[in-house]
């Protein structure tokens, strides 16, 4: 397919905008700013590793189309970019997105919200099943695999809990009865569900560490690092019509 030259975005298609290259320059003059006023924030790359299924169980798939998550990869992939890293596949492909240093206050952190999580915790030492040296004046030095194991574990668990409600999703009842047992069944699996999910990004966003403190914003992705020029309710659009 031809792209027109020197049109604004909004004037292609959906089916046009399948074919934006970020490097197409004179499509990348004629952006709307309004519509690039987000920032990336660790959360936010935590969460958008979950919808694309990113390092999640082989047989996981995406929670969104293939159209959408092309477009949701180069997102993230301009990111990444941002920070100096890349997306790359496997355990040392999650750690090579890691920072490669934590301080003593967050591997602290670390260890106290997997203890509340899970209490059996405290029978050993978090630090040591993660591979740190304790003894480095500057923080923690975290062994690769272990970290990116306990990384990969956490994020698979935090997108199993993120989608928790839909557990019950497509069930039809066929009677009051059956509905409160459903019901209350649902209620016992999403009782603590916005407190667990909450520690678990939480401990994704310190095992990133701390090379996402500070955020980047949507409009000096597209200056600088190949941001995709499609604003969300053009992604969303491409979704629905998907």
């Amino acid at each position: 397919m031809n792209i027109r030259k020197y049109v604004r975005l909004s004037e292609l298609s959906l089916m046009e905008m399948e074919y934006v290259k970020p490097e197409n320059i004179e499509l990348q003059k004629f952006y709307n700013p309004k519509d690039f006023q987000g920032v990336w924030d660790a959360p936010r790359i935590i969460d958008t590793l979950c919808t694309l299924g990113i390092y999640s169980n082989p047989y996981a798939k995406p929670f969104i189309s293939y159209s959408v998550y092309k477009i949701i990869r180069q997102r993230l992939e301009s990111v990444f970019k941002s920070y100096g890293k890349s997306i790359r596949s496997g355990y040392m492909g999650a750690y090579s997105i890691m920072s490669k240093s934590q301080s003593k206050e967050n591997l602290e952190e670390i260890k106290n919200l997997l203890n509340s999580l899970s209490p059996s915790c405290e029978q050993y030492s978090i630090l040591e099943m993660i591979g740190t040296d304790i003894d480095r004046a500057d923080g923690y030095e975290v062994g690769p695999l272990e970290k990116a194991t306990l990384f990969i574990a956490l994020l698979n668990l935090y997108r199993e809990y993120l989608h928790m409600g839909d557990t019950f999703a497509g069930v039809i009842e066929c009677s009051k009865k059956r509905y409160g047992i459903l019901k209350y069944v649902q209620d016992i699996s999403l009782a603590h569900n916005e407190i667990v999910k909450s520690q678990l990004q939480r401990l994704l966003v310190l095992l990133l560490g701390d090379d996402y403190k500070i955020p980047v914003t949507e409009i000096e992705l597209i200056e600088n690092y190949d941001y995709p020029i499609i604003s969300n309710d053009q992604l969303w659009q491409l979704e629905k019509d998907c």
